[in-house]
């Protein structure tokens, strides 16, 4: 996950003594920028993990490689996410005109070119993410927890009220 939200646990697994043989990150959504550009989570994930660009260990999600890698994955043992105040996760946000494709498409990876908020995007599908045995979220502060604990109608609901309600039925 990028964002703010997971960058002090991320800080907290750099000072960890961890073998890293044998482990892939995947990052949940990625801005189509550069990953040297200061709004790439690849890049900045990296930096905080104190991996070199050449890693091979985090697989982003702009290169025709790794979206094959990602094709072929079968299960995850644990995917880490963050929420926005809008309710998204990963890039699936309330308003994206690709909504209904990120959250209902088969497919691994959707790209998605709003230009909101910032810039077109990569994001992993929601069907994706639910190949997690385990999804951790996380959730930075009291207005982000009331939001998940909002009720909404079906009208209404958040791209966070979908990923909710398919990994406790699945």
């Amino acid at each position: 996950s990028g964002g703010k939200t997971p960058i002090p646990l991320y800080k907290k697994i750099r000072n960890l003594s961890l073998n890293w043989e044998g482990v892939s990150l995947i990052i949940s959504d990625e801005r189509d920028v550069k990953m040297n550009h200061k709004l790439s989570n690849e890049g900045s994930i990296r930096k905080l993990l104190g991996f070199n660009n050449n890693s091979k260990t985090i697989i982003g999600l702009r290169d025709k490689r790794s979206q094959k890698i990602i094709k072929g994955i079968r299960e995850y043992d644990l995917s880490i996410l963050g929420m926005g105040i809008d309710g998204h996760f990963a890039s699936i946000f309330p308003n994206s005109r690709n909504l209904e494709e990120s959250l209902n498409t088969h497919k691994s990876i959707v790209y998605i070119n709003d230009g909101y908020p910032d810039v077109p995007r990569y994001t992993l599908s929601l069907n994706e993410i639910l190949k997690s045995k385990k999804i951790i979220l996380l959730v930075s502060n009291t207005e982000k927890y009331k939001l998940i604990n909002t009720k909404r109608s079906k009208k209404e609901l958040l791209p966070i009220d979908y990923l909710i309600q398919k990994a406790m039925h699945k």
